[in-house]
C-alpha cells in the first residue's frame, strides 16, 4: 500500500524538494516514512511543476539516501530532463541527475543518449566556470557508467575536468572531490602518467 503525502498536501514543488534535500543533508538515519510521504505527494502532482534546480535536488535526495524506489522516481526524472533539452539545464543540474542516476540506477544503459547529451553539453560550456563538487560529481558518473556503457564523451569529459582540476590546483577542492577525479582520470587511456594527475595524487598522500 502506497503512503499519501500526508501533510505535505499544501507544499508546492520547491517545497517539496527542500525538503527532500533536508533529509539528506542531516543525514537521518530512517528517513523511510517521510520519503515515501514525499514521493506520493511527487507523485499526486507530476513532476511538470517542478523547475530543473527542484528536479535535481529530489533526484539527489533519493538517491543519496538510497530511499525507497528511488531508481524509479531518478529514471523519470531523467526523462522528464531529457523531454525539456538538457542543454537548458545548468551545468550543476546536470551533474547532480548524472550522478544520482548512477547510485541508483542498475539499468543504466537506456540512458546513453542522456548521458552522451549531458558530456557533449559540459563539454562546450567553459568547466573554468563550473564548481568542484559538479565537476566531482560529472566525473565519477562518467566513470561508473562507462562500466557497464562505452559512450565517446566519457571519456573527452573526464580529460578536460582532470585538466580543469590540474589548473585550478588542489585547494580549490574538497580531498573527496579530487579522489573522485583521479579515480575517473584513472580509468581513461593515456591520462595515467599525466604529470597534472600525478602531482595532484602525490599532494592528496
Amino acid at each position: 500500500q502506497q503512503p499519501d503525502g500526508g501533510g505535505l498536501a499544501s507544499f508546492q514543488a520547491q517545497g517539496l524538494a527542500s525538503l527532500a534535500h533536508s533529509f539528506m543533508k542531516l543525514s537521518i538515519n530512517d528517513a523511510t516514512q517521510p520519503m515515501q510521504c514525499i514521493r506520493a505527494e511527487i507523485n499526486r502532482m507530476t513532476l511538470k511543476g517542478f523547475t530543473p534546480g527542484d528536479l535535481a535536488q529530489v533526484a539527489i535526495a533519493f538517491a543519496g539516501l538510497r530511499a525507497q524506489q528511488a531508481d524509479q522516481l531518478v529514471s523519470t526524472i531523467a526523462g522528464e530532463m531529457f523531454a525539456r533539452k538538457v542543454d537548458r539545464f545548468e551545468t550543476s543540474h546536470m551533474a547532480d541527475l548524472a550522478w544520482a542516476l548512477v547510485e541508483s540506477v542498475c539499468g543504466l544503459r537506456r540512458f546513453t543518449s542522456f548521458m552522451q547529451l549531458v558530456g557533449e553539453v559540459s563539454i562546450i560550456r567553459r568547466l573554468e566556470n563550473v564548481s568542484a563538487q559538479s565537476l566531482s560529481r560529472l566525473c565519477s558518473a562518467f566513470a561508473k557508467f562507462s562500466e557497464q556503457v562505452q559512450i565517446s564523451t566519457s571519456e573527452k569529459f573526464v580529460r578536460a575536468a582532470a585538466k580543469e582540476a590540474v589548473r585550478r590546483g588542489t585547494s580549490e577542492f574538497e580531498p573527496e572531490q579530487l579522489a573522485n577525479i583521479l579515480w575517473a582520470a584513472a580509468k581513461v587511456r593515456g591520462m595515467e602518467g599525466h604529470a597534472g594527475i600525478t602531482a595532484i595524487g602525490k599532494e592528496l598522500l
